[in-house]
């Protein structure tokens, strides 16, 4: 990263300091008030509470923490690297005192950080996506919260290929009738629609539709009729 030193204490002011309340004085930076300070990555394997935390899994935990923080208090490319660089320990802030602190913008040390401590982990994640399918007795907003997840972690934005991805991920019945209207353009509106249909067969006991009975459906990939 390219800055001045002699403009370090300036930076610490408005990015360090936003974390105590009683230095927080200006701004865009007041949100930080209401933030926890993030946690530090080392770039090992680490005992969280107990639970051993992959290292992909905590190196983009820890960045999205970084990435929330630089959107909600509209820092600066500069400033939001002086704090994430301030939030480096062990073997990643060995790495960045090599080759991370050349990087000038947020988004490339986010492509060099991610090709370095989570470059397996977007396969992984791509593969949970196409494999989702809905649980016996998951509703379609628990159903929707695990796929936006995941599409926000993959930072896929296609509406039709969202649409799909839902439809095959739902119980089949539902998807059907959702197919015979007029197909949704957008992930939000296939939603609605899901649930719409989800409410009716609650609501008349999970009755047939078509002559298929929502509530024997049998486990077909992973589906299975979500029963009341």
């Amino acid at each position: 990263m390219a800055y001045n030193s002699n403009n370090d204490d300036g930076l610490l002011e408005t990015t360090r300091s936003p974390f105590n309340p009683s230095q927080q004085t200006h701004g865009g930076k007041k949100i930080l008030r209401f933030l926890n300070d993030p946690r530090n990555f080392s770039g090992e394997i680490e005992n969280n509470g107990g639970r051993l935390e992959g290292l992909s899994a905590a190196a983009l935990t820890w960045w999205k923490r970084m990435d929330r923080i630089r959107v909600s208090a509209d820092l600066s490319d500069e400033e939001i690297l002086l704090v994430a660089g301030d939030h480096l320990t062990g073997k990643a802030e060995l790495w960045w005192n090599v080759l991370g602190f050349q990087y000038q913008t947020w988004a490339e040390f986010s492509t060099a950080f991610k090709k370095q401590y989570a470059a397996d982990q977007e396969d992984v994640w791509w593969q949970e996506l196409y494999s989702l399918k809905q649980r016996a007795g998951e509703s379609i907003d628990d159903l929707s919260l695990r796929m936006r997840e995941l599409l926000v972690l993959l930072n896929n934005r296609v509406d039709s290929f969202h649409v799909r991805v839902f439809l095959g991920a739902i119980n089949p019945i539902i998807a059907c009738e959702i197919e015979k209207r007029d197909l949704p353009r957008t992930l939000d509106m296939a939603i609605m629609e899901a649930k719409k249909i989800e409410r009716s067969l609650n609501k008349y006991g999970a009755a047939s539709m078509d002559g298929v009975s929502f509530r024997s459906l049998p486990i077909t990939g992973g589906n299975q009729g979500m029963g009341a």
